[in-house]
């Protein structure tokens, strides 16, 4: 992690279009990553270590070989899904004033197909999100969003009140409304002391 940006910089250079390189995390979210790849370090090196201490006569269809060789597989492939977050770029908190959807932001959304609300915290790192997270002020549970996503993506740099249209990844076409930007949400969320 070696870039940091602050909120009004990201949403002012989303906003005009310019491209931004990389990926972009929230502070809390840079010692999950950090948590996540020790962890896949260590089991990876624990995981040679018992290959390597497997008796036999090393035909790799062997069970205990399979087995060993499909968790080096499912360790390999989460370490490449955290790979894009070594270099990356720590946007901070928005301020309480900024009024734009926003990395950092809880959205409420509503959905003109059905007439749901849905309440979402724009992320930039949804892997590491707890399940159950519960608004203080609603008693509902929050969804992530990476920034990438359809949903991010239309409604980033717009304000409450805002309509705004997204293809699913079915291909069919959504349209949401802003109703309400908190930008403390996430920030108190994830920076309270427990």
């Amino acid at each position: 992690m070696t870039e940091i940006m602050t909120n009004y910089e990201f949403i002012e250079k989303h906003t005009c279009k310019m491209y931004l390189i990389g990926s972009f995390v929230l502070p809390h979210e840079v010692n999950v990553i950090q948590l996540l790849q020790e962890g896949q370090d260590a089991e990876y090196k624990q995981l040679v270590a018992q290959m390597n201490a497997v008796e036999g006569d090393g035909d790799m269809r062997d069970n205990p070989h399979r087995t060993t060789n499909n968790e080096v597989s499912r360790i390999n492939e989460a370490v490449e899904s955290l790979a894009k977050f070594k270099m990356t770029t720590v946007v901070d908190y928005p301020k309480a004033t900024e009024q734009r959807t926003t990395i950092g932001s809880r959205v409420r959304l509503a959905h003109k197909s059905d007439g749901e609300e849905s309440m979402l915290d724009i992320v930039g790192f949804r892997l590491g999100y707890p399940r159950g997270v519960i608004d203080p002020l609603s008693s509902e549970e929050v969804t992530a969003l990476s920034l990438e996503s359809p949903v991010s993506q239309a409604i980033l740099g717009y304000e409450a009140g805002i309509e705004r249209s997204f293809q699913t990844t079915s291909g069919a076409t959504e349209i949401v409304r802003i109703i309400s930007v908190d930008q403390l949400a996430v920030a108190e969320q994830f920076t309270q002391d427990n």
